[in-house]
């Protein structure tokens, strides 16, 4: 299972046309919580919260 604990958006560097990014912070089965963002088609984990 998996559970959504928090969503926001950080933007990106408009001079360098840099997107902004679409950040999850998700718990998932034993409790850990993760950070990720999607990159295209990709998710990609930022970091490890304990």
């Amino acid at each position: 299972m998996v559970r959504l604990l928090d969503r926001w958006r950080a933007g990106g560097r408009w001079w360098r046309l840099e997107p902004g990014r679409d950040y999850f912070l998700v718990e998932v089965e034993g409790g850990l919580v993760l950070e990720v963002y999607r990159e295209g088609e990709a998710w990609v984990l930022s970091r490890v919260l304990d």
